[in-house]
């Protein structure tokens, strides 16, 4: 037999329980009143008669809350039209919420994902907005989602508020295309996370309007892009829609332009543009390594392409003073390097014995190509991380080959960690593989800590194939690059996700860029490759350890860490072979020109996730005068970290302070940083504050900054004249 149970609905929308007969009618209500039932009756007139004819017959029943009453208390501010909207919209959702009901449990119930239930950050902040974006609620809820992101925004950094104040796509839209940089914006938004997926009319809205921009500009408009914290897909856009105007207006393009996009061009798309443009001559060498190399990749090796395909005899006598300047650089540091000097952490096989010892983190595979041009070492590069996105860049550089520039010398120096006198004493400081076998085999089986070498025979090989034309050779050196390429692929692709690879792109030695004349006998006493020659000789030797004599540099073999003498030739010849043949040679080495010495040193590692740290520069001071700025630095992460340094770039200037600050997980510190000269309100208006971040055994990243800085004149005009004057 049933139990008999009455309940009240009043307002008559109360969710209908289960087993419950709704009664809304005179006639269903006597049809039913007296049977033993569970009824839900509802409207006020008949609520009202039914409990009276229980209570006469001792019968209870009980008042159930309404939905619109239970909207009301949840959110006392709702309006009738708003209130029925809502209630209409949630009927059927909030018969599953638990009760009591909150503004939370019911946008769940909607939309399971749990960025209901996470705290205001800047990932947070993002996916909110994409969310908004992407599913456009509808307006019935708006009074939910204000609700909602009252909570958001009280906890919510500064300059992440304006995410939370607003749940209407109109608003939402702006928001968002100002924080990815689609927009200039004048909130110092923090960098959009990498890892979330741009809707593609975002992007659509991105050219739309950059575009115009471009064409007004005659394509400066990419410096104002460059400034802008854009993600990679946005970048990408940037720098393609640049290219296209300057494809249509090739006209338009000078160094300037080319210079703010060239960065982000593949070694061929350089090539191309730098074919159209005219060069400058490489400066004068300057004096530190770290100088060095950037003379080499910024001024040297643009010019150096340039120079072989468009050849003139002023351009080719610039690049003989230029590399001459280099010769004379590297002889004189390269024997206080052996002995110390500050060179010697840039030596590739110092370099190696480095990373050796910083092995204990990490499975690191360092791949030895032979003898490749820096192009192809950047086509390996810039295809590993477009096959793979779990690949994160940590460094990008260059370091100095052993002398002589040959591959017996070089290489086992290279494995050792050693000067090449002294390769043979020791073994390889990891396990070697060999270039015909794919290191995925052996690699499956290997612990962290664990040192790899992959010794490559190519594209060595190929460069001394002389049966092949310039544009066969070409081809066949790509085509070896993606055999390499895609073996490394499998090995990021298929090696077990615990182990943290990281990979090293090098090389024993370059190569010169362009043909040689076998001009040079072979000096007495010694065999030669190429542009390079060792044998034993009874030649003395000043305290510098070098000589130059016509053209050849003979060096002392212990003074530069090789047994025998050696003579490398410093312009474009090469020497005979050692069965006497002269001829062409393409592409040879074993010399000193920079492209044979400064090879690539790029590192990649797998699965590896920027942390996230939040920086502000606050202060206020008199423009001229001396000043502190406070900066304020939150890592948000749950790893240890360094502050290298941070730096203010201001219109005509860049402060920058040296900190070395070592941060722990989820940890906020606070410097001073000292200006000898207050910035004017007028450089403050284009400032950019920013801090370089590396992990304690990883690479290093920049950070931008929120800047919170306020600038007085020391004198102010005032606008009326006769305000301090008596008349």
């Amino acid at each position: 037999m049933e139990t008999m149970s009455i309940r009240l609905d009043r307002r008559g929308d109360a969710t209908l329980p289960e087993g419950y007969l709704s009664i809304e009618s005179e006639v269903d209500f006597l049809r039913y009143a007296t049977e033993r039932k569970q009824l839900l009756i509802r409207g006020t007139t008949l609520c009202d008669w039914a409990e009276l004819f229980y209570r006469g017959r001792g019968i209870e029943s009980t008042s159930v809350l309404s939905l619109s009453q239970e909207l009301l208390d949840l959110l006392p501010t709702l309006d009738s039209n708003e209130l029925t909207a809502l209630r209409q919209y949630l009927s059927a959702a909030l018969e599953k919420t638990p009760r009591p009901l909150n503004i939370t449990a019911i946008l769940k119930t909607l939309f399971p994902m749990s960025l209901w239930e996470e705290p205001a950050t800047t990932e947070h902040a993002a996916e909110w907005l994409l969310w908004l974006y992407t599913e456009r609620p509808t307006p019935a809820l708006e009074p939910l989602l204000r609700a909602q992101l009252e909570s958001w925004d009280r906890q919510a950094p500064v300059n992440l508020q304006r995410a939370y104040q607003t749940v209407r796509l109109e608003e939402v839209t702006p928001l968002l295309e100002e924080w990815l940089g689609i927009t200039a914006s004048a909130t110092s938004w923090p960098p959009f996370p990498p890892h979330l997926q741009l809707p593609e009319t975002l992007v659509t809205k991105a050219k739309s309007l950059w575009n115009p921009e471009l064409t007004r500009s005659e394509g400066d408009f990419f410096a104002e892009l460059d400034k802008r914290s854009l993600p990679a897909p946005l970048q990408k856009l940037a720098v393609q829609e640049t290219q296209h105007y300057f494809q249509v207006k090739p006209e338009k393009l000078t160094r300037e332009r080319f210079a703010a996009f060239r960065p982000y061009l593949s070694p061929q798309q350089q090539e191309a543009y730098l074919h159209r443009l005219p060069m400058d001559a490489p400066p004068d060498l300057p004096e530190t390594p770290e100088d060095v190399i950037d003379w080499y990749s910024d001024a040297y090796l643009p010019y150096r392409l340039w120079q072989a395909d468009n050849q003139t005899e002023d351009s080719k006598q610039r690049v003989e003073r230029a590399a001459h300047q280099f010769v004379e650089w590297y002889l004189m540091q390269y024997p206080k390097a052996l002995a110390g000097a500050p060179l010697k952490e840039h030596l590739a096989f110092n370099r190696v014995q480095s990373l050796y010892e910083e092995r204990e983190h990490w499975v690191t595979l360092v791949v030895v190509l032979d003898g490749p041009f820096p192009r192809d070492a950047h086509l390996l590069w810039e295809g590993l991380q477009s096959d793979s996105d779990r690949l994160a860049a940590a460094e990008k550089s260059y370091v100095f080959a052993a002398l002589p520039t040959i591959t017996e010398f070089c290489k086992p120096a290279l494995f050792g960690g050693v000067i090449p006198a002294r390769s043979s004493e020791y073994a390889p400081l990891g396990t070697t593989i060999g270039p015909s076998k794919s290191p995925l085999e052996v690699l499956r089986e290997a612990q962290v800590g664990q040192f790899f070498f992959w010794n490559q025979d190519e594209p060595d090989k190929v460069y001394h194939n002389r049966a092949t034309s310039d544009a066969h050779l070409r081809r066949n050196v790509e085509a070896q690059i993606q055999a390499l390429r895609s073996k490394l692929k499998d090995l990021v692709e298929q090696l077990p996700a615990h182990l943290p690879l990281r990979l090293v792109l090098t090389a024993d030695h370059g190569r010169f860029y362009g043909k040689s004349e076998r001009l040079r006998p072979i000096p007495n006493g010694m065999e030669a490759h190429g542009r390079a020659a060792w044998g034993t000789t009874t030649r003395t030797f000043p305290e510098e350890g070098f000589t130059v004599e016509d053209g050849v540099a003979y060096l002392h073999g212990p003074r530069f860490g090789v047994a025998e003498t050696l003579a490398l030739i410093i312009g474009g010849e090469a020497f005979h072979t050692n069965d006497g043949k002269q001829g062409t040679e393409r592409f040879p080495h074993g010399g000193l020109f920079p492209e044979e010495v400064v090879v690539p040193w790029f590192v990649v590692l797998r699965d590896f996730t920027q942390p996230t740290v939040e920086m502000l520069f606050e202060g206020q001071g008199v423009a001229g005068q001396s000043g502190t700025l406070t900066i304020e630095i939150i890592n948000l992460s749950s790893q240890e970290l360094i502050v290298d340094h941070v730096a203010i770039r201001l219109h005509s200037r860049i402060e920058e302070l040296k900190c070395a600050l070592t941060m722990g997980a989820r940890e906020r510190q606070t410097l001073t940083f000292p200006l000898a000269s207050w910035p004017t309100p007028r450089e403050l208006e284009t400032a950019r504050g920013e801090g370089y971040i590396r992990l304690l055994h990883g690479p290093g990243f920049p950070v931008p900054a929120r800047l919170k800085l306020e600038s007085k004149e020391m004198y102010q005009r005032n606008d009326d004249l006769f305000e301090d004057l008596e008349l």
